[in-house]
């Protein structure tokens, strides 16, 4: 309920207090304004803390490496969570940034209406829109966040519908809980990730689940599709800005969007589901403000998969016109002596001319974690010499990045 129908003015709001909202707001507030951030939980994080990336990898940690109950992972989760939570909020109160809990929508160009405890209506000079994108659910259907955030829901028979990281992890959640859970793709599985990570991938994915492929959906279904977002409560059509034919808000490598006060960043963009995209476009929109020159042009996005045996790809959607190489795991002593070399392998993608880096991604256990070296190598516009060359912290899984160099380099 809107209590009160007073107008604040602020100077820069934000509506959304996820990776791309606090990192908008993080970034303003260093360079001096006291940015206010609406969120309908009243606490910085959003789904990426609660649910996706945090909730979720809390959750999997616990079911899969340590062989907890659903129980106490969810305890684990929760208290991991609460902890990551509260540096948020420590960090905001030092910053003076301010959260207002409520779910707003525009009543014009320069004013939000917020319904909430505290504030009535907020009168802005310049907004963020940082609202996410999930997409609505069919009736008696359930998402992945609610899933993460409720897992007491898993019981019986589950079909998750979806072919990306978020469906899979799901899928493996819900299996690891003890249930009967069939995965419904609606493309290939993991798509734009090369397929020799994605079938040792789905061979052991396989092992937990009881089928992937088109299935009737009985029991508990969990939406982990990627669909069109629903913004509609934003009521930006009273603004100038405007939404693509599929729903996303539309803005420019500046995040600016077609109304001169408004900016967006994150998934409601439609440029990218991951988080660190959208601190990254959230400082972006930051930048804009301040009147800096930034833009969003990444050469690569890593994608990170965590549920057994764990993938990662930082490269293109498609290895066409790319010369590429494979190298098991079974060089790594480190993957050896910790038992994980038999399905884990090292992927490296390269221009033939150049020999400039174009893709690198591993699948196997403790994969996503080497997706910062990966994603740094291509950044950085590394070639195979580049790579074959640099001196290795040995034993270690990442080393064969610079072995997949050395043996591309010697057929090459």
């Amino acid at each position: 309920m809107v209590v009160g129908e007073f107008t604040e003015d602020v100077d820069i709001m934000i509506l959304g207090g996820g990776p791309a909202g606090y990192a908008a707001a993080f970034a303003l507030a260093r360079a001096g304004h006291s940015p206010v951030v609406v969120d309908p939980r009243g606490v910085l994080g959003g789904t990426c803390l609660f649910a996706g990336c945090i909730g979720s990898k809390t959750l999997l940690h616990g079911l899969f490496n340590r062989r907890a109950t659903l129980e106490a992972a969810d305890a684990a989760s929760k208290q991991a969570v609460t902890t990551l939570a509260a540096g948020l909020a420590s960090q905001a109160k030092a910053l003076d940034v301010r959260v207002v809990k409520g779910i707003a929508r525009f009543a014009d160009r320069r004013t939000v209406q917020v319904a909430g405890e505290t504030v009535g209506r907020l009168r802005f000079k310049r907004a963020i829109v940082c609202v996410g994108g999930w997409c609505a659910l069919d009736e008696g259907r359930v998402s992945p966040a609610e899933v993460v955030e409720d897992p007491s829901c898993l019981r019986g028979d589950v079909t998750v519908l979806g072919a990306t990281s978020n469906a899979v992890e799901c899928a493996a959640i819900a299996a690891a809980a003890g249930c009967t859970v069939h995965l419904d793709p609606d493309s290939d599985l993991l798509p734009g990730v090369p397929r020799d990570l994605v079938e040792p991938f789905e061979r052991g994915l396989k092992k937990t689940l009881a089928g992937i492929g088109p299935c009737d959906h009985t029991g508990l279904v969990v939406d982990a599709r990627n669909g069109n977002p629903d913004v509609s409560a934003l009521d930006l059509h009273v603004t100038q800005a405007v939404l693509d034919d599929a729903g996303w808000i539309v803005v420019s490598d500046t995040m600016q969007t077609m109304d001169t006060r408004i900016l967006a960043a994150g998934r409601c963009t439609g440029r990218s589901m991951w988080a660190g995209s959208a601190m990254r476009m959230g400082a972006i929109a930051a930048s804009t403000l301040l009147g800096h020159h930034d833009a969003w042009d990444p050469n690569v996005e890593p994608r990170t998969t965590w549920c057994p045996p764990g993938l990662t790809w930082c490269g293109p959607d498609s290895l066409d016109g790319l010369q590429h190489i494979t190298v098991p795991w079974g060089f790594s002593g480190q993957a050896v002596l910790r038992g994980v070399a038999g399905s884990g392998r090292t992927v490296l993608a390269w221009d033939a001319d150049s020999g400039i880096v174009k893709g690198a991604g591993a699948v196997g256990a403790g994969s996503p974690e080497l997706a910062e070296a990966f994603t740094l190598a291509i950044e950085l516009a590394a070639t195979l010499e580049d790579l074959a060359a640099c001196v290795p912290s040995h034993p270690t899984r990442a080393e064969l990045l610079g072995e997949a160099a050395r043996q591309a380099i010697s057929v090459g």
